[in-house]
């Protein structure tokens, strides 16, 4: 990952970045991020290639183009359900819990792993 970072200013190394909007219809404007940090919870700005590098290694159990990057048993500590939620999913799976990140619940006969509420499309 070399064009992610976790505060804004990594979001202005390129010219091609988002921007806030405001407005409707014919009248929208974009309006400048002007955010110092980013929340304490860690958020990173970062690339669909960056992310696309992040979810190859975390698929591979730590390891990305032969070179091992976390250990197996770090992102299996990620992964682990560590505080039960109660019923969550789509379907109310009342073993619902959270964990380092991560979110998971079943969801017909799959264990279903979300990071900040977005899939991460794990099948373990």
């Amino acid at each position: 990952m070399t064009r992610s970072g976790a505060d804004y200013d990594t979001l202005y190394l390129d010219e091609n970045h988002i921007s806030g909007h405001g407005g409707t219809g014919d009248q929208v404007y974009t309006i400048p991020l002007e955010i110092s940090s980013l929340p304490p919870a860690g958020q990173v700005v970062s690339t669909g290639r960056d992310m696309t590098q992040w979810l190859r290694m975390i698929l591979a159990n730590g390891s990305i183009d032969g070179k091992q990057i976390l250990k197996p048993e770090t992102v299996k500590k990620i992964h682990a359900a560590s505080l039960p939620t109660g019923s969550g999913g789509p379907l109310g799976d009342p073993n619902a819990a959270t964990g380092l990140g991560c979110d998971s619940y079943n969801f017909l006969g799959e264990r279903v792993i979300e990071k900040n509420g977005a899939f991460c499309l794990f099948r373990l």
